[in-house]
């Protein structure tokens, strides 16, 4: 008597800019028993051949790439993209040889954080086989915001998330991470022309005439409102008509967590439970110093960039980013109306 097939596993990303606050984002959904989740895998392992801005109508010619990519994820295992705490209870991984096979895989990445600790290069492992029977696999990118456009066509069964955090917020955010040395990078965001080159090769950017020369005019604030902008404005527009992109305000979700939680998870199509609920307490009214922690007082966090930025940086901000009709429209950006 012949099994039935198991239903095949479901495809997700989150993607948006650094300090955006995409792993809070991906951590409430990887807070459902279904999912298993890759932290920034790209991090460690790039997609090969892509670059970090393509086109949405050329998704033909990167289609096989993204989709060999993701549904290869479990190959690429190694413990920063599997072991970003907290970790939650899942339903998959129950049967006693699952178990077994799951405790001895985490115990190879604890060895492997360590060993990278001390040498600095990040092992890959090979998920083993008996772990591969889960009904979802999240991952998470920050690197791959000028791709949505592309993605959400190469790979239409995967659904994505958008994350967009209010412009000064990321600013105040990413400055703050260059001051305390605590971004990965040696050249800052705003210091990368390279980085700032890749957002000018969107169209939305080749429209409003912005070119390398004039980047060195600018100061880092208005660099990084650009780089924002221009993403951003081009990944909101390429999603027109497509069913698997999702949007999600970073802002909103800090002001009203339950609410557009729960929408995310309709849209993904998974199941709300104690867990994901518990989460979203703990973490929206336990405040932690940690620059990378997903626990915050969250109705705090909207305007905390107010004190971070002056009445001019922040004028300058808004101005450039009024460019864009749709991040105008989305965020309601030069009256701060509830959505920011």
């Amino acid at each position: 008597m012949e099994m039935p097939a198991s239903p095949p596993v479901r495809y997700m990303c989150v993607a948006g800019l650094g300090r955006s606050g995409t792993t809070w984002i991906s951590k409430v959904i990887d807070s459902s028993p279904e999912v298993l989740y890759f932290h920034e895998p790209d991090l460690v392992k790039r997609i090969p051949c892509i670059p970090l801005t393509t086109a949405a109508e050329d998704f033909e010619a990167w289609g096989g790439l993204v989709r060999k990519y993701v549904e290869h994820l479990p190959d690429y295992s190694c413990a920063r993209s599997l072991m970003k705490r907290p970790y939650f209870n899942k339903h998959f991984h129950q049967g006693a040889a699952q178990k077994l096979a799951h405790q001895l895989f985490l115990a190879r990445l604890r060895f492997d954080q360590v060993t990278s600790k001390l040498v600095g290069v990040k092992t890959l492992r090979r998920m083993p086989i008996a772990l591969r029977s889960v009904p979802v696999i999240v991952w998470k990118t920050v690197t791959q915001t000028g791709n949505i456009g592309c993605f959400l066509r190469a790979f239409p069964e995967q659904q994505m998330v958008h994350v967009i955090r209010h412009p000064c917020g990321f600013i105040d955010s990413v400055l703050r991470g260059e001051r305390t040395k605590m971004l990965a990078s040696s050249v800052g965001l705003s210091d990368d022309p390279g980085i700032f080159d890749f957002a000018l090769k969107t169209a939305f950017a080749q429209k409003l005439g912005l070119t390398l020369r004039a980047w060195r005019t600018m100061d880092r604030i208005e660099r990084l409102a650009y780089i924002w902008l221009c993403w951003n404005e081009q990944a909101n527009v390429d999603a027109d008509g497509m069913v698997n992109y999702h949007l999600v305000y970073f802002d909103e979700m800090c002001q009203d967590s339950f609410r557009v939680s729960k929408a995310l998870y309709d849209f993904l199509g998974l199941v709300w439970g104690s867990q994901t609920e518990a989460f979203i307490a703990t973490s929206t009214t336990t405040n932690s110093s940690s620059y990378y922690s997903v626990n915050r007082v969250s109705q705090d966090v909207p305007t905390a960039w107010k004190s971070g930025l002056s009445a001019d940086q922040i004028k300058r901000v808004l101005e450039i980013c009024s460019q864009g009709e749709r991040m105008t429209s989305l965020l309601s950006l030069q009256q701060c109306e509830r959505k920011i």
